[in-house]
């Protein structure tokens, strides 16, 4: 496995493989991700993009993913009335339940009270 010491010394392709993951994220956040998608897409093996965008962002990737996720989702319901079915598959979740799961998770509300209380 690597550390940070190996990490710290990504390439300049790595990092703009890594750069290039991120704003593709930032852009669709709804998009289909994996890590041997993401990879192979990217140029870049995954044990690099795992530590690489951790250790440039702060966050894992898959952390980063549900709460740009989860950005999307709230600005959706705040400024529009998008079903939550749609806003759920907008958002790249395959059922609404698991939808409504996690935006509960990370709000502390389902998203039918989120909109109604924004």
């Amino acid at each position: 496995m690597m550390n940070k010491k190996t990490i710290s010394h990504l390439t300049e392709k790595d990092n703009s493989s890594l750069h290039w993951i991120k704003s593709l994220i930032d852009e669709y956040p709804g998009g289909e991700y994996s890590l041997k998608l993401l990879s192979k897409r990217a140029g870049i093996n995954r044990v690099k993009l795992t530590y690489g965008f951790k250790f440039l962002f702060g966050a894992t990737l898959h952390y980063y993913i549900i709460q740009k996720r989860m950005e999307k989702a709230q600005s959706l319901l705040h400024t529009t009335d998008i079903p939550v079915k749609a806003i759920a598959a907008a958002c790249g979740y395959k059922t609404t339940q698991h939808f409504i799961t996690a935006f509960k998770k990370h709000t502390g509300q389902r998203p039918g009270l989120y909109r109604k209380n924004n």
